[in-house]
């Protein structure tokens, strides 16, 4: 197989995934970006603050704002005052994920789950690998758009 035979079910991939995110959204309620922004939220086991978020989500400082006031309206999430900086607020999910949002996200398992486990040890070291380093060449250009350093 070639590299540029993966390239369709590579798109595909990641239109399946990226679709059914905004499915579980819009099935909660939430926007696409309030929606990432708690799975973001949810990873920083140490929480985030406003800057964080806005940085990892791509919005600017205003909008993670008002995005954070709305998640914590939905009782989504918690804002605390950080221990070290009072100026600082820390921002992490809530105690409970609401049990729509759990439902939503517990749909798709069933139907991965299946192709995860017919994969052996290699093959799930060499996915991990390749998520590990995909996602850290995501996060390096999403970091070049809003940087405006994109040729």
């Amino acid at each position: 197989m070639d590299l540029a035979d993966l390239s369709e079910p590579y798109r595909r991939y990641l239109a399946a995934v990226t679709t059914y995110h905004h499915a579980v959204a819009s099935a909660v309620g939430l926007g696409a970006s309030d929606y990432q922004a708690l799975n973001l939220l949810e990873l920083a086991a140490d929480g985030m603050s406003i800057g964080d978020l806005a940085r990892s989500t791509g919005l600017t400082h205003s909008a993670a704002t008002r995005m954070v006031d709305r998640l914590e309206a939905g009782g989504y999430i918690e804002r605390s005052t950080d221990p070290t900086d009072r100026r600082r607020a820390v921002i992490r999910v809530g105690s409970a994920t609401p049990p729509a949002l759990a439902a939503a996200l517990g749909a798709v398992r069933g139907h991965v789950a299946p192709a995860f486990a017919s994969l052996g040890g290699r093959e799930l070291e060499v996915l991990k690998r390749y998520f590990l380093a995909a996602t850290e060449g995501f996060a390096n250009a999403r970091d070049d758009i809003a940087a405006h350093d994109i040729d």
